[in-house]
């Protein structure tokens, strides 16, 4: 569950593909339907410095009021609104990638959680505010809110359409302790400038996986939401659970974080995890919070720190910060995704420090007992053996040039290998170790080096090649 706050424009881009009553996601429209991308954004409300709400669903429905759906998610999207907007004008937000009946669409109905929370300028606790009685809800008691575009939608066939849902912040109205929304047709005219669209999780199944790592396709698949994602060298993977060497499979259930290219019609992945299914209270990597925000007052004593949020999944926040505790189980990641222990990520906190946490809420105490913690910032401390892990067979071995390259590759972390053997190059200044794990030098390290099981190395990975700054023997 997605959260976003008060005062946005939620930029809807979905491209929907309707056959009859049923759509999906992705590929190219059939006879008699045309593209639709929409994206949420907002406009900025400066009484309220968050606004959350959570949407259930997204239909467009033309003159006679009958309905299609551009976004569907049953466990529910919740955003701070406010998010979706900065000084520059609207953040886009992508929902959906579908292909819709052509047609003249006049309004859009949103299927809301019946309340939002709202935190007054100054405040650290969200109010709880209804949406107004005098507002239609469906048999779970969530909102139904329809609203007549000042231009419609018009779908043609074959063509790709375009649509920002604006909630109108500044225009929900709070009276007698509910609320009235207000949403427009937002403003599109940025919508092309990329440095403009939010950074979004998207929850789903891998299928219809191309291409070979690290440069590899699929379509992410959530019931009848589906769209296409690209994954790159850039591409962070990693496993929710303390595991190695991720690598994406057909069927995999996994969060994309990325955004949404609305020239191709593609999510363009920046961050895979690959979630652990076997979580209590998970339904397909679903409905176990996680938050993300700037780290302070963190304690190794106390095996804490404190986490002011600004984005959260399944989970509405009632503090504007969450208290954080790590326990033995716990599993720690760098920016990158390599495992970390407890001290390695305490030592990598600095004045300016990110953090994702995944865990279970004491809402007594407002306290995340954290089964994942990774970090989100390279910080000042943080160093080059933290981006990227390697073990495997050391082979043609250059101990002048200071080379040699892994085949195979046993073990990988902070990045995704090729099928080709791993080329290593030994930075200036590497650190070395032996295989009981004292201090070595480079001399003897490269001595050994062809006899060794197994070598790790730790540092960079960039076009193709590994830049060890820290190597063992084993």
């Amino acid at each position: 569950m997605k959260q976003y706050g008060l005062g946005a424009i939620i930029a809807l881009a979905a491209v929907v593909s309707i056959a009859g009553c049923g759509g999906s996601g992705g590929g190219t429209p059939t006879a008699g339907t045309g593209r639709l991308q929409a994206f949420a954004a907002d406009d900025f409300r400066d009484d309220h410095q968050q606004i959350w709400a959570t949407i259930y669903k997204v239909e467009l429905l033309d003159a006679s009021g009958a309905a299609v759906t551009v976004f569907d998610d049953v466990v529910g999207k919740s955003m701070d609104l406010q998010l979706l907007h900065d000084n520059a004008g609207p953040r886009f937000a992508f929902l959906s990638d579908v292909a819709i009946a052509v047609g003249t669409y006049t309004q859009v109905r949103l299927t809301m959680g019946p309340e939002i929370t709202r935190f007054p300028v100054g405040s650290t606790t969200g109010i709880k505010t209804p949406f107004a009685a005098s507002l239609t809800r469906d048999a779970a008691g969530n909102v139904l809110y329809t609203s007549t575009l000042d231009m419609p939608t018009v779908i043609a066939e074959g063509v790709t359409s375009k649509l920002v849902i604006d909630f109108d912040l500044p225009h929900f109205v709070l009276a007698n302790g509910a609320v009235t929304p207000k949403v427009k047709r937002g403003d599109d005219s940025t919508l092309s400038d990329k440095s403009r669209h939010h950074d979004e999780d998207y929850h789903g199944t891998i299928t219809g996986l191309t291409g070979t790592a690290p440069v590899q396709s699929f379509t992410l698949t959530n019931g009848a939401w589906k769209t296409e994602v690209t994954v790159d060298a850039s591409t962070v993977v990693f496993f929710e659970k303390n595991q190695s060497s991720p690598a994406l499979a057909n069927n995999l259930f996994v969060e994309v974080n990325g955004t949404f290219d609305t020239v191709t019609g593609v999510l363009k992945a920046t961050k895979i995890k690959i979630e652990d299914k076997s979580g209590g209270g998970q339904n397909n990597g679903r409905g176990i919070p996680e938050v993300k925000g700037l780290v302070s007052a963190p304690s190794t004593a106390t095996r804490s720190f404190t986490i002011a949020i600004t984005e959260s999944d399944d989970f509405v926040p009632t503090q504007s910060t969450v208290n954080v505790v790590v326990t033995d189980t716990t599993v720690f990641r760098a920016h990158r995704g390599v495992i970390l222990t407890e001290a390695e990520y305490f030592a990598t906190l600095g004045a300016v420090s990110i953090a994702e946490v995944k865990g279970t809420y004491n809402a007594a105490t407002n306290t995340l007992t954290a089964t994942l913690v990774k970090s989100e910032s390279e910080s000042d401390s943080d160093d080059d053996s933290n981006e990227a892990e390697a073990k495997g067979k050391a082979g043609l071995i250059d101990a002048t040039a200071g080379t040699f390259v892994l085949s195979p590759v046993s073990e990988y972390e902070g990045f995704v290998p090729g099928l080709s053997p791993l080329s290593v190059v030994v930075a200036a200044g590497a650190e070395f170790e032996d295989g009981r794990g004292d201090d070595s030098n480079r001399a003897t390290f490269f001595a050994g080096l062809a006899s060794a099981n197994r070598v790790t190395v730790k540092g960079s990975y960039a076009a193709g090649v590994f830049t060890a700054v820290e190597l063992r023997l084993k």
